[in-house]
């Protein structure tokens, strides 16, 4: 019987249906794969990175015994310590961010190859948890010189 070309319509119309899905779904795949090759590069630049800044760490502490060993000599100020201190908790901030990216980086990684599980959680969690590390040397037992001190302070410090 005459249809008036419908069967041969909607054969056309499930044609065109099946590439537009096939379209979508490799679409998906690209941009499955774009965030993953993104999230492994940001991996492998934190890795980078929590090296680099636990060697600044290790570097702050080392100034800031320093620093304070200076200090009871005479040779810096209370304003030296003062600052390398501050500078000593900026760099463990910063590790600790960096830290942090670098779980949330697994996180998304997992995420994107279907992995988010109890044991990766709790790996992740465990790894977040503070670390000892070398932790700066304590401070002299009292930061006012005593009254006659081994070396006077220099003139040229400001």
């Amino acid at each position: 019987l005459y249809d008036g070309g419908m069967s041969r319509a909607q054969a056309s119309e499930g044609a065109r249906l099946l590439d537009k899905a096939q379209a979508q779904l490799e679409q998906a795949r690209e941009q499955v794969a774009e965030q993953v090759r993104a999230a492994w590069l940001g991996w492998q630049a934190g890795e980078a990175r929590v090296a680099a800044l636990q060697d600044g760490l290790k570097a702050s502490a080392a100034r800031l015994d320093a620093t304070r060993t200076g200090r009871e000599l005479g040779d810096r100020t209370l304003m030296d310590v003062l600052n390398a201190e501050n500078d000593h908790a900026r760099a463990t901030l910063a590790l600790a961010e960096a830290r942090t990216g670098q779980m949330q980086q697994r996180l998304r990684l997992a995420a994107l190859a279907d992995r988010l599980d109890e044991p990766l959680m709790a790996k992740l969690s465990a790894a977040l948890a503070p670390v000892p590390a070398a932790a700066p040397p304590a401070p002299p037992a009292a930061d006012v010189p005593a009254a006659t001190p081994a070396r006077a302070p220099r003139k040229d410090r400001k």
